[in-house]
């Protein structure tokens, strides 16, 4: 990673711990370094069963009953 890009990056998070103190906030420093489970547990898959049909009717492009998009080039 680029050098200056870490240097904004951290300018960035300095300032913006610093305005949640000003504002009374007290932020945990160590929120989101580590956690114990990286997916979601629990939840239940969709039951509407309308909903991937309505889904996929919104979609501008759809190709074997998937969206189609466009990809990214960085």
């Amino acid at each position: 990673m680029n050098e200056d890009i870490k240097k904004q990056a951290k300018e960035i998070m300095d300032e913006f711990m610093a305005a949640m103190e000003r504002a009374g906030v007290k932020p945990d420093k160590a929120a989101g370094l580590e956690r114990e489970a990286q997916v979601r547990t629990g939840l239940e898959p969709c039951q509407d069963k309308e909903f991937p049909e309505l889904m996929l009717k919104n979609a501008p492009k759809v190709k074997d009953h998937s969206v189609v998009a466009e990809r990214k080039n960085w």
